[in-house]
């Protein structure tokens, strides 16, 4: 296919193809506006409520796992900084 489109891409542009007509009306809009909104709140009074966790149910076990990694990643660093900081012996 030849490229007529003057862009990376072969075939016609897209400034040429037409749009499609649109048959919503501003009542569609406003009530998916309402329906998102709604469940925004109904999320926000779970989250209140303490029904809905960021992490899920594991929200425990994932927070116990980030703790033990902190700890190991706090030791690594201690053990980096007396590495560097003891006298090299040299040969």
């Amino acid at each position: 296919m030849e490229n007529t489109s003057g862009g990376p891409f072969p075939g016609p542009s897209s400034n040429n193809l037409p749009f499609p007509k649109l048959s919503r009306s501003a009542t569609d809009h406003e009530r998916v506006l309402d329906t998102l909104e709604n469940e925004f709140k109904r999320m926000d009074k779970m989250f209140a409520k303490g029904e809905t966790r960021v992490f899920g149910r594991n929200s425990d076990n994932i927070f116990k796992e980030l703790d033990l990694i902190r700890k190991k990643q706090i030791a690594l660093a201690i053990q980096h900084t007396a590495l560097e900081n003891s006298p090299e012996k040299e040969a």
